[in-house]
């Protein structure tokens, strides 16, 4: 049975698909540049990304603090609005957008094309793991003190008098069938002069060797996908269905 259930008003806020490998003995940046020209209409900013640490030398008269050499970490490219980002690193090739979701044929589109094009001429033949992460934001009305209305998992305190006025847990399960790890993450934000943000963040991860051919790896990422929707659908009640129908 499908979950993939269709909201006219998804909450996702922030969209991240990850592919991890082996990392690469030589990450060619121009090559790189070259290979988003498969995107460049949608992404035109292509900027390599570089980290630098602090060194700090203690002795007995002083302390100097110094910087490091730039490290080369790797190349980020972009769109227009910037809310739609590649980075990609020797070890990791990731998406986010924090652009309205639109579906996965729509969300995944570009990400075919130049993870195709990226992996192919850098012969990655094993992926380490793949991962999908969605953060979603309720705007629950104001004055709200029973939560479980919206959500089957919930924090509250039957003893106190007080309200809770904000919280954060965070916990994980396993599916052994297809060897996932579900990370599942509540966050009730203060309330504002129109309502109360509740944050709902789903990561899901495989941690395992797949053979990085597109049937196997879209196939993986459609059981992650699954497993994301059916934890959705079975974390939220109707009273939250209405409120993004």
């Amino acid at each position: 049975m499908s979950n993939h259930s269709y909201y006219e008003n998804a909450p996702i806020i922030l969209s991240i698909l990850q592919f991890r490998f082996a990392p690469l003995e030589n990450l060619n940046v121009n090559e790189v540049k070259k290979l988003a020209s498969v995107i460049k209409k949608n992404f035109p900013d292509v900027e390599e990304k570089y980290s630098q640490g602090i060194l700090i030398n203690n002795n007995q008269d002083q302390t100097n603090i110094s910087l490091d050499e730039k490290k080369f970490e790797g190349v980020q490219i972009s769109s227009k609005d910037k809310k739609d980002v590649f980075v990609i690193t020797r070890d990791k090739f990731t998406f986010q957008s924090k652009n309205k979701y639109l579906g996965w044929e729509s969300f995944t589109e570009n990400i075919k094309l130049f993870w195709d094009a990226f992996s192919n001429t850098h012969n990655i033949e094993q992926l380490n793991g793949i991962s999908l992460r969605y953060v979603n934001k309720f705007d629950l009305p104001l004055g709200l003190k029973d939560f479980k209305k919206y959500f089957t998992t919930y924090m509250e305190d039957k003893k106190n008098d007080f309200s809770i006025t904000n919280y954060q847990f965070r916990f994980s399960s396993i599916d052994k069938e297809n060897n996932l790890i579900v990370n599942i993450g509540h966050s009730l934000e203060k309330a504002t002069s129109e309502n109360i943000p509740y944050i709902f963040d789903l990561d899901i991860l495989k941690n395992d060797f797949i053979i990085n051919n597109s049937k196997s790896v879209w196939e993986e990422f459609e059981k992650i996908r699954e497993k994301k929707n059916q934890v959705f659908n079975q974390s939220i009640t109707e009273e939250t269905i209405n409120l993004i129908r």
